[in-house]
């Protein structure tokens, strides 16, 4: 044996025998002999190692607070990191990086971005360690939905509305042990606006109210906007199901964007596009399912026309108005690609087209953020320059 590894070999030999009956007798059994393991989320420094009362650990820069308990100096764990985070140790010596295990945290490894684009959904996968009595997710100080998954995992969709006026916001998530024990994780997410563009839309008589209907015409408004809004806020009991993956409900021409800033007839620019438009087809061209889900509507309303709404569970639903004829009706449970009725031009419409618009936890966002990467790649450069994109 080379000279060098006996001497290392009898180094740790000699700070067996040292550490090992000091271990014993403290009542800290095998553990007691190590200088750092982790337990109930907590990270155990022996200080029989790390004698430092400057001893500092740290996971992304953020610092950990500690205590002290008889041989240890103790680490509080937060509730969650991103994956691929580690506990630097500094203060004693040569600072060094501590792997970390999922099981070492309650929520182990999650993604929360450090910023948002308005109208652009970001899925948020949080997935307990431990048994808890309550998880709860604050946004801005309001509760935020949270849907079964798989293995016990909790689902949050993170979304901003295309005119969410701070720059900030904030979020809170809070987990409650079977014991009682209550641990909270708090931070700030910036919140940017995305890159959409002012339009002028003129709509005829309907939109103005000169078609004859008068009183009717307020009462038909009120009914339609009540019914969508009331599906929109529906719990879906089967929402466990959803792992959204869309595909275009139909090939065309976008005419306008999601996100589009819009004036009316020459009024405020005060209300955005909330969904896509697909033109560029003939009335009577088939429209199918993206994903699959519950048809919650399919009925004819003054406004959106002829109207479909699919429920695909997470909190997660579609809207395609506008339509010529609809071939579901409520209650329905349709397949990824099942036929839900054809292109028209119903309702408040300048032309036959297809206004297709997702809602998560009623909240407006991009269709495209929810398609296969396939269509994405053909719509990426359609919603970078702006212009009529095709979609095939």
């Amino acid at each position: 044996m080379k000279p060098e590894k006996i001497y290392r070999f009898k180094a740790l030999l000699l700070l067996f025998l040292i550490l090992f009956p000091a271990s014993l007798w403290g009542g800290a059994g095998l553990r007691g002999f190590l200088p750092f393991f982790f337990q109930s989320h907590r990270l155990y420094v022996n200080r029989l190692c790390y004698p430092s009362e400057s001893l500092q650990a740290a996971i992304g820069g953020e610092k950990l607070l500690s205590t002290a308990e008889e041989n240890y100096l103790v680490f509080e764990l937060p509730l969650m990191v991103p994956p691929g985070s580690g506990i630097t140790l500094s203060g004693y010596g040569p600072s060094f990086t501590l792997p970390l295990h999922a099981d070492d945290l309650i929520l182990g490894f999650v993604f929360f971005p450090d910023t948002c684009v308005t109208g652009k959904p970001v899925k948020i996968i949080l997935s307990p360690t431990i048994p808890l009595s309550e998880l709860a997710v604050t946004i801005d100080e309001k509760p935020a939905p949270l849907h079964w998954g798989k293995n016990n995992q909790r689902i949050l969709y993170l979304l901003y509305p295309v005119l969410f006026s701070r720059s900030k916001s904030h979020v809170t998530v809070k987990a409650v042990s079977r014991d009682n024990q209550t641990v909270t994780q708090s931070f700030d997410i910036s919140v940017r606006p995305g890159p959409y563009e002012k339009e002028e839309i003129s709509l005829g008589a309907v939109f103005t109210g000169n078609d004859g209907l008068g009183d009717i015409r307020s009462y038909l408004l009120s009914y339609e906007n009540k019914k969508v809004s009331r599906l929109l806020r529906k719990e879906n009991p089967f929402s466990r199901r959803g792992y959204h993956d869309f595909e275009l409900p139909l090939k065309g021409r976008v005419t306008s964007p999601f996100g589009r800033i819009r004036s009316y007839n020459g009024g405020r620019y005060a209300v955005y596009h909330k969904g896509l438009d697909i033109g560029g087809n003939p009335a009577g061209t088939a429209v199918f399912a993206p994903e699959k889900g519950d048809v919650l509507c399919a009925e004819d309303f003054y406004a959106r026309g002829m109207t479909v709404v699919l429920d695909h569970g997470l909190g997660v639903k579609s809207l395609f108005y506008h339509m010529d004829s609809l071939a579901v009706k409520p209650g329905d449970r349709v397949k990824k690609g099942d036929l839900l009725g054809c292109v028209g031009t119903t309702g408040f419409s300048t032309g036959p087209h297809l206004h297709w618009e997702v809602r998560v936890n009623n909240i407006p966002a991009d269709p495209v953020s929810f398609l296969q990467s396939k269509d994405s790649v053909r719509l990426s450069g359609f919603l970078l320059r702006y212009g009529e994109g095709l979609l095939y």
